[in-house]
């Protein structure tokens, strides 16, 4: 399977092939206390997103699923969520969203309150 995002330059997040935006609002926070820390924390990231070129139906259903039409799944990157679609017939990982894990779903209706585990 191809994976289609790679780290960039950019400590605040990477382009996919779509033109997408991968980005987590965490980053900046780690950034601001430090760079280095916030330069491993994508690397890291990246390095989990990676592993989803082998077998990447092995992670669960994405919570978001429920509110969206498309098939979408979840890996687990400390305390995120890396969401994303699989194209079985291209063999191609679309990462569509890096979200805190207690954040709500994409799609969710607004008037939800953020989970708290």
């Amino acid at each position: 399977m191809n994976t289609e995002s790679r780290p960039s330059d950019n400590v605040y997040g990477d382009r996919d092939s779509r033109g997408a935006v991968l980005y987590t609002e965490s980053l900046p926070c780690i950034h601001e206390r430090s760079p280095l820390n916030a330069a491993r924390w994508l690397r890291d990231l990246y390095e989990k997103i990676e592993t989803l070129e082998h077998s990447p139906e092995r992670c669960a259903f994405a919570r978001e699923r429920e509110f969206l039409e498309d098939d979408l799944r979840q890996l687990e990157f400390k305390s995120h969520r890396v969401v994303f679609l699989v194209d079985k017939e291209k063999r191609v990982v679309s990462v569509l969203s890096v979200r805190q894990g207690k954040r709500r779903a994409i799609g969710e209706p607004e008037g939800e309150e953020d989970r708290v585990e």
